[in-house]
């Protein structure tokens, strides 16, 4: 038997993740010690990850590898021929757009389709670099004036949280915090992943570097009307103030709350309290496992981990977690008090939820941020 520390050691999977795999069902350890709960693995464990990697270089995910079936598989095979489909259709786009160049001196990007613009792009950076535009790794600065989430729909209309915006897909304007217009070229990278925003140069100052805008993606897919986009402009002008003012916390927020189910927000008023979709996995950070609310309006994600623990002193008491909390405080509504928004100080977000009782049981139906969407994920926790 090899402890998670060695067994991670020598299968190059860390113990984090080999947490999760067990707490999914995805990789269970072959035992686990009574009295301090230490996971042990053994040779069926390799053969087990061995399996686990296989269906992971077929693009499936952990939630479709737990609950592996022909279904699972016929849909993934559909998956697979659209990605075809997608590829097709860029070596058609790339063919036209060779043919439309054969004599032009120099080949533009810009002269590729607006469609590829179409959908959902979440802000990741920014960079004097524009290697960095094409190997973009995850990391570096945001800058504030930058939105979070752009939607492109049809008719060249899109929207951020501020207003409609016409664009093309050489170029757009948005509006920074200052209500002041900023000036943009745009371009898509990447597989089409990528979308890379740069503002126009200033004339008066002409030594002044080009910062590029990175935004992502490889996330979503979706494609909106014009309508929609429309839709998604409403639905995000009351999200900065709806939740400016805080009450009392209402005492029936308080305790702990644990992850129960994955829905859409168009189930939340219909939910009955019977899963729709056995939770498999977990939701980007910070929302873990569980929410434990105190009087002081601290609420702190955790998962149930082995890593050391970290002692939190509020006014309620002192409570003891793992090093992977993220200390949140939670706000309500000052009307309805079955609204609520936990403000994340980390990203300097709202993450947007709703409480109901059904039956004798009590829900707290949670959105990962107050950037709105059309029929968003919601995750839905239950009273502990």
């Amino acid at each position: 038997m090899y402890s998670i520390g060695k067994f991670s050691k020598l299968t190059g999977v860390s113990t984090k993740t080999l947490i999760w795999y067990d707490k999914v069902g995805l990789l269970k350890p072959e035992k686990v010690d009574s009295g301090n709960g230490y996971r042990y693995y053994g040779d069926e464990s390799f053969k087990k990850l061995a399996d686990i990697h296989f269906w992971q270089s077929m693009e499936f995910s952990v939630k479709e590898i737990v609950n592996l079936s022909s279904e699972v598989i016929k849909s993934k095979i559909k998956e697979l021929k659209n990605k075809i489909d997608i590829i097709q259709s860029n070596i058609y786009l790339l063919q036209k757009f060779q043919e439309e160049n054969m004599d032009k001196k120099e080949i533009s990007i810009f002269d590729a389709q607006d469609r590829l613009l179409l959908g959902k792009w979440r802000y990741e950076k920014s960079s004097t670099n524009f290697r960095d535009t094409i190997e973009y790794n995850g990391e570096g600065k945001r800058e504030e004036y930058m939105p979070r989430y752009l939607f492109f729909g049809e008719g060249n209309i899109g929207t951020d949280t501020k207003g409609i915006f016409d664009y093309s897909f050489s170029s757009l304007s948005l509006k920074d915090k200052k209500g002041r217009e900023r000036e943009f070229w745009c371009f898509v990278l990447n597989h089409a992943n990528t979308l890379v925003l740069y503002e126009k140069p200033d004339e008066d100052k002409p030594n002044k570097k080009v910062k590029f805008h990175i935004y992502d993606k490889s996330f979503s897919h979706e494609s909106y009307s014009s309508e929609e986009i429309k839709q998604i402009l409403e639905k995000s002008k009351p999200a900065s103030q709806f939740y400016s003012e805080a009450i009392d916390l209402n005492s029936i927020y308080l305790g702990k709350w644990k992850m129960y189910d994955e829905i859409k927000e168009s189930q939340v008023e219909s939910y009955n309290g019977e899963i729709i979709e056995k939770f498999a996995g977990f939701p980007l950070s910070p929302m873990f496992d569980i929410l434990d609310i105190s009087e002081d309006k601290l609420v702190v994600t955790m998962e149930n981990g082995e890593d050391n623990e970290v002692i939190v002193k509020s006014s309620s008491g002192e409570r003891r977690f793992t090093q992977d909390n993220t200390i949140m405080s939670i706000h309500m509504h000052k009307t309805e008090p079955e609204k609520f928004a936990i403000y994340n100080p980390l990203l300097k977000i709202l993450h947007v939820g709703k409480y109901r009782k059904i039956g004798d049981e009590e829900y707290l139906f949670v959105k990962l941020d107050d950037i709105p969407d059309i029929d968003e994920t919601v995750y839905v926790y239950k009273k502990c």
